[in-house]
């Protein structure tokens, strides 16, 4: 799940602007493309033909996705609702899982990471294993996700796009981040292993790690040794606001990012509305594609069924909003209007499917991300059912 804090992204995006006027690189969320001038349609189509032949090719096919495995404890991938739950998903058309499972960080800023048998809280290499099984028994593709998080609960405006070592002084304290590096190598290549062995379709080398993305040198490094124990695929599930920043994205083979909006003073959740937003993000990722020559895949997409939310989609934060389907709805749609046709889009891994469903005579109740029993669904499922290569 996108855990920024809604508090901290008005300020992020206000330094993503600021940066890149100082460097020159566009803009996270770049200002409404001018019209393009009117072509004759055999002019465009050349154009479109074009444009799809440079464009960087998928190394999976087209992703037709959904996360699933996330927010469990121990033990929780083997009751009969987990089984349940994946096949209801697998019904929708869903091609695809990225089995998403997190161990924890004490604190941001200390380096020591709990996984395995330090973390008793974390599903288990069995049912990591278990779960995999039961996706391949159902004929989905797994990625598969292993996610650092802090032990909640976290302090206040703390996630794992936050940590940070430094000394008494304020310095930044390279003998804990040289820790924290370790650490996380460790259980990264614990997974790959897993995932190698398992015939997982993708990998995820890390999510939404904001504060480490600075470290070039250390990111190369970690992925050169995971392709020595797996040789899929990889990814990094990267974010809007830093995608920009990123400097080593041709160390992996396809761009992730966590798709959430960021849109506060939408007027309204209109399908027109919420088109034009994405289409604004869609023109900017043309652009950062054009330079790094990677596929994009949005490993994380999703709205909370609850009227607002489709302004800030990774909010959380406020159950107090009323249930509207409608417009979680209108938000998957308009998503799915704006990227399916794109050349260099690979596919969406929606966020997240419960392991543990909600009754679905209770779905117009649950006010959670899961589209099980919603119109989401539905809209979903039409889609899905369509061919892409």
């Amino acid at each position: 799940m996108h855990e920024m804090t809604i508090l901290l992204a008005a300020s992020l995006l206000a330094v993503v602007f600021a940066a890149c006027a100082a460097t020159g690189e566009p803009a996270e969320a770049p200002a409404r493309a001018p019209a393009a001038a009117k072509r004759a349609p055999e002019a465009r189509d050349d154009a479109d033909e074009k444009a799809a032949a440079a464009a960087p090719r998928s190394p999976v096919g087209f992703v037709k996705g959904y996360t699933w495995g996330w927010n469990s404890k121990r033990g929780d991938y083997r009751t009969d609702g987990a089984a349940e739950s994946m096949k209801r998903l697998a019904a929708t058309g869903a091609q695809w899982i990225t089995l998403a499972y997190m161990c924890h960080m004490p604190a941001w800023n200390k380096p020591e990471i709990l996984w395995g048998d330090t973390d008793p809280a974390m599903v288990s290499d069995a049912e990591i294993r278990h779960a995999i099984k039961m996706a391949r028994d159902l004929k989905l593709k797994v990625i598969l996700k292993p996610v650092v998080d802090l032990k909640p609960p976290a302090a206040e405006g703390k996630w794992r796009g936050t940590i940070d070592f430094t000394t008494a002084d304020g310095k930044p304290d390279d003998a804990a981040w040289h820790e924290w590096w370790a650490n996380y190598t460790a259980y990264v290549l614990h997974h790959a292993k897993i995932a190698q062995g398992t015939r997982c379709e993708m990998f995820c080398v890390g999510c939404e790690l904001r504060s480490t993305e600075r470290f070039q040198t250390e990111w190369r490094q970690l992925i050169k040794k995971v392709r020595e124990v797996y040789t899929g695929p990889l990814v990094y599930n990267g974010m809007f606001e830093t995608m920009w920043f990123v400097r080593w994205w041709d160390a992996v083979d396809v761009l992730g990012l966590s798709a959430y909006s960021w849109n506060p003073d939408q007027a309204d959740s209109s399908l027109e509305t919420l088109m034009a937003y994405w289409t604004l993000r869609r023109d900017n990722l043309r652009l950062l594609v054009a330079k790094v020559k990677r596929p994009v895949f949005f490993i994380e997409i999703g709205c909370r069924s609850a009227r607002g939310a489709s302004a800030t989609s990774g909010d959380f934060r406020h159950w107090e909003w009323p249930w509207d389907g409608q417009e979680q709805a209108r938000f998957y749609e308009a998503a799915f209007r704006v990227f399916w046709d794109e050349p260099w889009f690979i596919g969406y891994s929606w966020w997240d499917w419960n392991v543990r469903l909600y009754p679905k005579e209770k779905a117009h109740e649950n006010k959670e991300f899961c589209c099980y029993g919603k119109p989401a669904e539905k809209v979903l499922r039409a889609w899905y059912a369509k061919p892409r290569d």
